[in-house]
């Protein structure tokens, strides 16, 4: 009897020890995500809506954390390439159970901030690109938030819905 459960043991610590954990930081190439790093840790590898607005011309991105969501809005003319962006073309909030804004983020106008479409593919509406970010708080009220935050190694790949 003893033997028995030595062995079982060994062949379980034998299982366990064979699993290998899988790196969920980094995106797998035929998967949809938006990722990036925000004050030097990793925020997102998932994006929940992505869609490009017909008649306006424009690429909406969204992803969220548990307390958190980034979103961007931006105008697309179909080609790869590097796209201006104003102040109100990202949006960071901050939320207390994704319900209340616990405070609000725009792009700095003193740090440039960028996005870069790498592919577009229209027969799969698939984009994929990257961004830095540099933004402001504009509206919230406990002091221990962080008055800028930073995006910085930032990637999505994402498709788009009509």
């Amino acid at each position: 009897m003893k033997t028995y459960i030595i062995v079982s043991f060994i062949a379980i610590a034998a299982l366990f020890s064979a699993c290998k954990k899988t790196n969920t930081d980094q995106p797998q190439a035929s998967g949809f995500y938006l990722q990036a790093t925000l004050n030097g840790t990793t925020a997102w590898s998932d994006a929940y809506k992505a869609n490009f607005q017909t008649g306006t011309d424009s690429v909406f991105v969204q992803g969220s954390g548990e307390f958190d969501l980034l979103q961007t809005k931006f105008k697309f003319d179909g080609a790869p390439g590097t796209y201006t962006l104003s102040a109100d073309q990202w949006n960071y909030y901050w939320t207390f159970g994704e319900v209340i804004i616990r405070a609000k983020y725009y792009l700095r106008t003193d740090v440039p901030s960028t996005i870069t479409v790498t592919s577009y593919d229209p027969s799969t509406k698939v984009i994929a690109g990257t961004f830095d970010l540099h933004l402001i708080k504009t509206q919230g009220t406990i002091s221990t938030d962080p008055q800028n935050v930073d995006f910085t190694k930032g990637s999505f790949r994402v498709q788009l819905s009509q």
